[in-house]
């Protein structure tokens, strides 16, 4: 199984990374939909795909505006080919009225305020909105399970594990990774572990102002639990100027760490 990141960064997107956004194409899902989620198009198996939001932060939440163009432009590219529709005007009559092709899977909470982004948006037509289960059977004999983890006070976030007969993958997004975190059990063992990391040590009180994770207590977690892997998303959008994640720190901790960017492919 393969797990392609269409986007690294947190908060903004910069020349480095796109936003919050991480697709499986064989399983037809994203976690999140940063910014990043427009790239779907290069990965889509079928007429449709699945999105798991962690929560409803705009930068985990804003591509959700670019699930018209990614079916347009297949729709458009494949009149030009001859395999579909006639003309752009076809197509984009026949989007109008089309069922919805993206299942967004997320809290009740959530939903109030996502429905608010798409409100002025035509996306809106092509979105289903789903409620988010404790564990959800998948393709293949693949299953996926959500847990809440810390966030910011009163605010609902959740990571996503995902097993599959081959392997297993865990996403924490918008926490502070620590050994005692109330999610370390739920990533206990699984053979990569994506997690938020956008500060430095040095910035670690801020951090927990934030919900946001640095890189020794989250080695640590990593270790503790007993991961094949730790890959860092969420980075610090930041980036290049006060640098990237302190690997050096994490190394004697957890040797098997890594920093994510944009189109990477993890398999698991």
């Amino acid at each position: 199984m393969k797990l392609i990141v269409l986007g690294s960064n947190g908060y903004r997107a910069n020349d480095l990374g796109h936003t919050a956004c991480h697709a499986i194409p064989e399983l037809g899902l994203t976690l999140d939909a940063g910014t990043g989620l427009y790239r779907m198009f290069d990965y889509l198996n079928n007429d449709g795909f699945d999105v798991y939001l962690s929560h409803d932060h705009r930068d985990h939440t804003l591509g959700l505006t670019w699930v018209w163009h990614i079916f347009w432009k297949r729709a458009t590219l494949e009149a030009r080919a001859g395999k579909g529709l006639t003309d752009g005007g076809a197509v984009w009559a026949a989007l109008a009225e089309a069922e919805p092709k993206v299942r967004v899977h997320l809290a009740p909470e959530h939903l109030p305020n996502v429905q608010s982004l798409l409100e002025t948006y035509r996306d809106r037509t092509l979105i289903d909105f789903v409620p988010l289960k404790p564990t959800q059977e998948l393709a293949g004999g693949a299953s996926i399970s959500s847990f809440p983890v810390d966030h910011l006070k009163d605010q609902l976030c959740f990571g996503f594990r995902i097993d599959t007969p081959g392997g297993s993958l865990a996403y924490v997004t918008d926490s502070y990774g620590e050994p005692d975190s109330r999610y370390a059990q739920a990533i206990r063992g699984v053979d990569v572990l994506l997690h938020d990391c956008c500060v430095s040590d040095d910035q670690g009180e801020f951090a927990r102002k934030v919900g946001h994770s640095h890189i020794t207590p989250l080695a640590r977690l990593a270790a503790e639990a007993q991961v094949g892997r730790l890959v860092l998303i969420h980075l610090s959008s930041f980036r290049p100027e006060l640098g990237e994640p302190q690997l050096d720190r994490a190394y004697p901790i957890f040797p098997r760490t890594e920093v994510a960017y944009d189109r990477m492919e993890i398999e698991f």
